[in-house]
């Protein structure tokens, strides 16, 4: 039972030190302060989170430096109400170009919900953990759509706060190992070769 656990171990360390190098599940938070309605209740500068989840072997190319990940859900939790998931289809998107990343309806010309900028969107694919990015005064920020608990209108946000992580990085933006570094260390190597030797033995 040790040696299977301590090999489980060992394949999660292979699979998920490899990073960009293959497709995993990703999840974008936008905390903001915003104000609006939801089903008919207004909310004014209340906390609000909005939670994307996609896998990074969905992200599109759409041209000019800009990178889409369709969502595969999207859900707001806006403090003193349930929380509650959007009907219509959605993404998050970088535009490398103008170093601006964005919440929108889905697909390249999906029209956007809450856009950000910061200097670090110049070189982000949407491919890896990322952030925490704080921007005061969002570009664009308007969202009217329909969810599971009734029409959301946010009329206004600001104070965002993005964070981007994949089920590997444990819930939490951290720097991605690439094969480049993983075979060139030979540390690594030599430890997780030691591992795989008392584990056989």
């Amino acid at each position: 039972m040790k040696q299977y656990l301590f090999r489980l171990v060992v394949l999660t360390m292979l699979f998920c030190g490899l990073g960009t190098a293959r497709a995993e599940g990703i999840t974008f938070t936008f905390d903001a302060i915003g104000s609006g309605y939801l089903s008919g209740v207004a909310f004014n500068d209340a906390a609000l989170t909005i939670t994307i989840t996609s896998d990074t072997m969905n992200i599109v190319n759409c041209g000019s430096g800009v990178f889409s990940l369709d969502s595969g859900s999207a859900d707001v939790a806006v403090t003193g109400f349930d929380p509650v998931t959007i009907l219509i289809p959605t993404r998050v998107f970088d535009n490398n170009s103008v170093s601006a990343l964005g919440f929108s309806q889905a697909s390249c010309r999906g029209g956007d919900f809450l856009d950000i900028r910061n200097d670090a969107f110049a070189s982000y694919a949407l491919d890896g953990p990322f952030g925490p990015i704080f921007d005061p005064e969002p570009f664009a920020a308007g969202l009217f759509v329909q969810t599971t608990g009734g029409t959301l209108s946010v009329i206004d946000a600001h104070d965002v706060n993005f964070n981007a992580f994949t089920d590997c990085s444990g819930g939490a933006p951290i720097p991605q190992a690439s094969l480049t570094s993983l075979s060139s260390n030979a540390g690594l190597r030599g430890f997780i070769s030691g591992v795989s030797r008392s584990v056989a033995e």
